[in-house]
C-alpha cells in the first residue's frame, strides 16, 4: 500500500534553499520521538524555507513531530511559536506539551475580544478564533507557525483560513512554517488549494488558477463553472506535493507493534415508531425531488437543495435514532467480552445528531460524552474517565467533537451509529483508537445500519458513497488507485439516488 512512496517521505531538490533561515535539527524531547518520527522532523525542516505539509497517517505522532519542530524554533531564538488547533484541541495540546517539552511557557488567547499577549514562547489559538486574534498575533511577534488539522482550512474564503493565512504571512522566510494533517484532502484536489497557500508554497504549483486547470478542470459546458478532476494527472499531483513539501508516512510501513484495524458491517433493528417515522420522511424526501426536479438529473437550485439536505438530515436522525435500542444491545454484547486477566472491552461510539447521543447517553449506564458545545475541562475528564477508569467501559461522542485529535487508546471497538459526509471524517474517529499507544490487541470498527428489510437505509447507502470517494485521496496522497470517485459530492449522488425512485 505503499505506492508512491514506501518508506520514503519526500524526494525534494536538496540544494541549499538561499532564502531560507537557520539550519535547524530536531529538538531534543522529554519522551523521545521514534527513529521514523526523527527522520521525519529532519525531512520537514530540509525543505525549502521549512515549508512542510505533514500529511502521514493518523495515529504516527504528528504532534510529536511538530512539537519537535517548535524546541528546535525555541533553542534557535525563533519565537514565539504559534500553534493554530481545533478549539476542542487546546486542552489536549497543553497536555503533549507537558508531556514532551515541559519547559516551554504557554499562552492560550480565547474569546473574540483581544488583549495584549505575554512573552511566552508558544501560542495556542483556536481555530475558530485565529480570525479574531490574527493581527494583534502578528503585531506581538511570529516566529514560526504550526497548523494542526489543517483540512479544516480547506476553503479560501472561510474565516479561519483568512486568519491562519494572516499570520503565516508574517513567519519570517526561511522560518518553519508545518501543516498537519492526516486527511489533508477530504473529498477533492481543489481543497489542496488554501492549505498550500498557508504554507505558502503555491506559486511552486503555478498559483491557484494553473493548480485547477490542471488537476481540476472546469468541466464543459456547465453553466456554473463546476470543476471535474483530471484523473491522468492525480499521480504527477502526489509525485509534485512528495517533491515540493509533502512527507507521508504510512502506519503499515513503520508501526510494527501498530494493532491490526479490522472493520464490520452490519443491519441492527429498528424500533416499529422510528421505522414508521423513518418511511414517512423517506417518501416526504422522494415527493419533493419529484416535484423539484422531476425524474431528470437537473441540478436543484440552491433553496431547492438546501431543503432537501434539511430533509436528509431528518432522513439520518431518524435512522440513527432507529436503532438505539440495538445499538446498546450491541455494545453491551461487545463490553462483556472481558476474558479473565485481560483489560476489558472498550467501546467509542460516533454519531453526528445531539439527539442521538442523547438517547445513547441516557441508555448506556456509566458511559461519558464528548460532543461540541462542552468546555476543555468537561471533555479532558470524560476522555481521562475512558482511558483510566476500568469502570468506564462506553465513551459516546459526537463525530466533529469527539472525532479529531483525541486520544481514545483505551477502545477496543468504533461503533459508528451515523456517518459523516465524507470517507476522511471516517477514518479520523476510527484513528482515536488505532494510534500510537493502543495495545496489541487489534482495533476493530464497527458500520451499523438500520434493518429496513432489505431496503438500504440513508446510512448505508452514504457508507456505499464515502467507501467510493476515498479513492481520490489515495491517488493524490498515497499515489495509489483506488475507488473511482464519483464526480458527485456524496450530498449530490445522494440526492441523485433519492431522485430515481
Amino acid at each position: 500500500m505503499g505506492g508512491l512512496m514506501g518508506n520514503l517521505t519526500h524526494v525534494g531538490d536538496s540544494t541549499p534553499d538561499p532564502d531560507s533561515g537557520p539550519a535547524l535539527e530536531p529538538g531534543e524531547l522529554a519522551l523521545p520521538l521514534r527513529d521514523f518520527q526523527h527522520r521525519n522532523v529532519k525531512e520537514a525542516l530540509a525543505f525549502p524555507s521549512a515549508r512542510c505539509l505533514l500529511a502521514s497517517d493518523m495515529g504516527t505522532g504528528k504532534t510529536a513531530c511538530m512539537l519537535s519542530v517548535t524546541v528546535a524554533c525555541i533553542e534557535a531564538d525563533i519565537r514565539p511559536v504559534v500553534w493554530v488547533v481545533p478549539p476542542g484541541l487546546r486542552t489536549n495540546t497543553a497536555r503533549e506539551f507537558a508531556k514532551f517539552a515541559p519547559h516551554l511557557t504557554l499562552q492560550f488567547p480565547s474569546g473574540k475580544k483581544t488583549t495584549c499577549l505575554s512573552d511566552t514562547d508558544v501560542i495556542v489559538v483556536g481555530d475558530s478564533v485565529v480570525a479574531d486574534w490574527a493581527d494583534t498575533i502578528v503585531e506581538h511577534g511570529v516566529g514560526a507557525l504550526m497548523v494542526d488539522e489543517v483540512h479544516r482550512q480547506k476553503s479560501f474564503k472561510a474565516r479561519r483560513s483568512q486568519g491562519t493565512k494572516t499570520i503565516a504571512r508574517a513567519v519570517p522566510k526561511g522560518n518553519p512554517i508545518i501543516a498537519a494533517s492526516g486527511t489533508p484532502l477530504p473529498n477533492h484536489p481543489a481543497e489542496l488549494c488554501s492549505p498550500l497557500d498557508i504554507l505558502g508554497v503555491l506559486p511552486q504549483f503555478g498559483g491557484v488558477g494553473n493548480f485547477l486547470d490542471t488537476y481540476c478542470p472546469r468541466i464543459p459546458g456547465n453553466r456554473w463553472g463546476a470543476r471535474g478532476i483530471d484523473w491522468g494527472e492525480l499521480s504527477n499531483l502526489n509525485a509534485k506535493l512528495l517533491d515540493k513539501c509533502m512527507i507521508r508516512t504510512l502506519k503499515e510501513d513503520v508501526l510494527d507493534d501498530l494493532p491490526d484495524h479490522g472493520r464490520l458491517v452490519m443491519a441492527l433493528d429498528m424500533s416499529a415508531k422510528h421505522r414508521a417515522e423513518y418511511r414517512h420522511a423517506e417518501s416526504d424526501l422522494i415527493e419533493y425531488l419529484r416535484e423539484n426536479r422531476g425524474y431528470s438529473r437537473a441540478r436543484l437550485n440552491s433553496a431547492a437543495k438546501a431543503e432537501a439536505l434539511v430533509q436528509l438530515g431528518v432522513l439520518r436522525e431518524l435512522a440513527g435514532l432507529g436503532v438505539v435500542d440495538s445499538t446498546v444491545e450491541y455494545v453491551e454484547s461487545l463490553t462483556s467480552r472481558q476474558l479473565p486477566g485481560e483489560p476489558p472491552e472498550k467501546v467509542v461510539v460516533f454519531t453526528q445528531h445531539r439527539s442521538v447521543v442523547a438517547a445513547l447517553h441516557e441508555a448506556i449506564e456509566g458511559s461519558v460524552v464528548v460532543q461540541g458545545g462542552m468546555g476543555d475541562a468537561a471533555k479532558t475528564a470524560a476522555v481521562d474517565a475512558f482511558q483510566n477508569d476500568d469502570q468506564c467501559l462506553v465513551l459516546i461522542g459526537n463525530a466533529t467533537a469527539a472525532g479529531v485529535g483525541l486520544n481514545l487508546t483505551a477502545g477496543r471497538h468504533t461503533v459508528h451509529v451515523q456517518l459523516g459526509w465524507n470517507a476522511a471524517s471516517l477514518t479520523q474517529c476510527e484513528d482515536r483508537c488505532h494510534r500510537i499507544g493502543a495495545d496489541e490487541r487489534g482495533v476493530v470498527s464497527h458500520i451499523v445500519f438500520p434493518d429496513l428489510d432489505g431496503a438500504e437505509s440513508v446510512t448505508e447507502r452514504m457508507y456505499h458513497l464515502i467507501s467510493a470517494k476515498h479513492g481520490v485521496s489515495s491517488e493524490v496522497i498515497d499515489g495509489e488507485v483506488g475507488a473511482m470517485l464519483i464526480e458527485e459530492s456524496v450530498q449530490d449522488a445522494l440526492i441523485d439516488l433519492y431522485s430515481s425512485y
